[in-house]
Order: C-alpha cells, then sequence, then structure tokens
C-alpha cells in the first residue's frame, strides 16, 4: 500500500479524473502580474492495489496556468514519475520514472506531450540539461558502478565519461556546456566534488577533507561553484552541514550557510536563481531557506520541515516547492520576499510534486 508520509526521492501527485482546461480558484498575489506569462509542470499520482499488497502507479504530468487558472494534462504514463526538467529552450521535458523498485529510466518528451526518447536501460538517473539544449548529462548504474554519462536530447551520441568502480553522482553543467561538476566516492568513502569536460577529458578533484561535500551546482557566470558539505562538523560533536562556494578551479573556499544540522538529503543541491542573485535550499527537517549568493540575507521561506525540490520561475519572482499537508504532498507557490504564499489546487487524495516552470 501507498504510505501517504513524505518519501526522500520523487514524491507525485496523480490526478484520476479528467481535469483537461478545469477552471481552479485564482490565487491572488500571483494574479497580480498578468503582464509575465507563467506555466508551471508538475506531476500527479495516484495508486490503486492491483494484487494484494501491491499498488499500481498512474502518472500524469500537468500543466497549470497562473494567469488563466486553468490546467490540462500534457502526458500520462503507469509508472511514478518525478525530476522534471525542462530544456533552456522551452522544447523538451526531461522526466524519470519508476518502472519497478529501485530502477529508473529516463524519459524525453516535447512541449506537446509526444515522446522524444523513452530510454531502454532502467538504470539511468539525475538527468540535467546542457545549456544550449542539445544534451542530457545523468547517472547510469549500466556498469554496475555509479557513472557519469551524456547523450543527446533525442538519445543518440551516447557517452560514458567516468569508469571506476567507485560511485560517481549528481552531474551539473557549466554554463558553457564544457565542463560538468559532480560527486565522486574514489578517493575517500565521505565522497569530493570533481569535474570532468563534457568529452571526458581532464578529470580533476576539487575538494578533499575528511567529511562529505556532494550535491553541487555551477553559479550562473560560470565562476562559482555551490555545494552542500558537513565540514563543519567535528569529531565529538553533532553534524553540522551547510551550504558552501568555491571558485570553478577548487579555490576560495568559503561558508555560504551554515545550518547547524545533523542531516541533508544527499540528492539536494542548493538552486540558483535565474539572475545568479539568490539560492534556495531545503536542510532536511529544517523547511526551505533562501539566502544571497554571496551568503548575506539568509531567510526562512518556509519552516514546513517537508519542504523539497525548490525550483525557481524564469522571471525571478517566485518559487515553486514541494510541501506536506497532513500526510500528502502539494505544491505550493511563494514569491522570494516571503509573501503571496499559494498552494496550487488538487483534488482530495491526491499526490503533487516535482514542479518545473515553462521557460
Amino acid at each position: 500500500m501507498v504510505c501517504k508520509r513524505h518519501f526522500t526521492f520523487i514524491i507525485f501527485y496523480l490526478l484520476s479524473i479528467n481535469v483537461s482546461q478545469q477552471i481552479l480558484a485564482a490565487p491572488p498575489d500571483i494574479n497580480k502580474d498578468n503582464e509575465v506569462k507563467r506555466q508551471l509542470t508538475y506531476v500527479s499520482y495516484h495508486a490503486v492495489e492491483s494484487t494484494p499488497g501491491a499498488d499500481q502507479v498512474y502518472s500524469a504530468i500537468l500543466i497549470y496556468d497562473l494567469q488563466t487558472h486553468k490546467r490540462h494534462n500534457l502526458y500520462e504514463i503507469k509508472e511514478a514519475i518525478g525530476g522534471l526538467n525542462w530544456s533552456p529552450d522551452g522544447k523538451y521535458l526531461l522526466f524519470v520514472s519508476n518502472p519497478r523498485q529501485f530502477r529508473t529510466r529516463i524519459h524525453v518528451i516535447d512541449a506537446t506531450g509526444h515522446v522524444v526518447y523513452t530510454g531502454s536501460s532502467d538504470t539511468d538517473d539525475r538527468a540535467v540539461w546542457s545549456s544550449d539544449s542539445q544534451y542530457i548529462a545523468f547517472q547510469s548504474y549500466r556498469q554496475k558502478s555509479w557513472e557519469i554519462m551524456t547523450m543527446k536530447f533525442d538519445g543518440t551520441e551516447q557517452r560514458q565519461l567516468t569508469n571506476n568502480t567507485y560511485e560517481d553522482y549528481l552531474p551539473s553543467w557549466s554554463p558553457d556546456g564544457k565542463e560538468i561538476v559532480y560527486w565522486s566516492r574514489r578517493d575517500n568513502d565521505n565522497g569530493e566534488i570533481y569535474v570532468i569536460s563534457a568529452t571526458g577529458l581532464n578529470n580533476r578533484r576539487l575538494t578533499l577533507n575528511l567529511f562529505i561535500d556532494n550535491s553541487s551546482v555551477w553559479s550562473k557566470d560560470g565562476k562559482s561553484i555551490y555545494f552542500i558539505s558537513e565540514r563543519n562538523s567535528c569529531g565529538s560533536c553533532n553534524e553540522s552541514w551547510g551550504v558552501f562556494a568555491m571558485d570553478s578551479r577548487g579555490t576560495n573556499q568559503r561558508s555560504i550557510a551554515e545550518m547547524n544540522v545533523e542531516d541533508w538529503f544527499w540528492n539536494n543541491p542548493p538552486r540558483m536563481s535565474p539572475d545568479g542573485t539568490k539560492l534556495t535550499f531545503t536542510p532536511k527537517g529544517k523547511g526551505m531557506y533562501i539566502v544571497n549568493s554571496d551568503g548575506t540575507d539568509l531567510r526562512v521561506l518556509d519552516s514546513n520541515p517537508y519542504s523539497l525540490e525548490p525550483m525557481w520561475s524564469p522571471d525571478n519572482q517566485y518559487i515553486a516547492y514541494e510541501s506536506d499537508v497532513n500526510g500528502y504532498t502539494v505544491v505550493n507557490i511563494i514569491k522570494s520576499d516571503s509573501s503571496g504564499k499559494q498552494q496550487v489546487p488538487t483534488d482530495p487524495n491526491d499526490f503533487a510534486g516535482s514542479p518545473a516552470w515553462i521557460p
């Protein structure tokens, strides 16, 4: 049976009725900005017990228009899905499905819902777009260890960049598309941050210490890399996770936000605003925070401990994210100044998650 509690990896919402062009209540704060077109995609799901003790998940990707307050189905599949990610040019939508337990598969559809690519391997995960919308980087377990791979958006030109017996995770493209930053355990079990060229050459380590560094993302100008670390912990005290930054070559490593939390979702990197001036992040069990990219003006956006997956709107004004209400996951929208919090309308007993703004 499906538990109502929030899961770490992907939580979704599936609409079980026909919602095509359904009129929804207008979120008043968001509706003031009618001159900007804002559309949000999110995943919906419900589960039906197919056999005793086993559930069949029905998922749909919905598009919600913040000005017209209408929503409609873009794509449906009989698998749990998450990780929605639009190409920067807005032509293609990337997502990952779970065909069966502990298996993940990459999909690409176009803006009309037509299938462009469905992965043949069910060991690929954590897929991200290059800035030119042509290539996808992802982590794969095809070689019985997690490696970093790339491919073109239609599944062609697949290339394995790393090759070792240790785990390489969580790729993130540089803004110019020439390099990929990722997390690896090859030097110690804690894991360090590495950069490799998009051709698989010039692999180099950026961090080295006794604590965990992971979940990295590039700044918009490509000059810095932001990441999650527990490096301010000590051997006799509790872990102390936080957000850190360094120059793109690994120098000038510095603290951005010390959160004094004992745990962090390892696959939950900070998210940078489109203009590169702010970061949002969600330390485990502490809610959602926002901070300037230089570490100033740290604030709480939502204290709900189940807040996850913050995604910036293209105009830097809003953040969509997953949260929890009475054991059900929902999608909320909030302004970056902490005002105007709204819940995307959902139907009773349904779940919502994995928000992604259409560019």
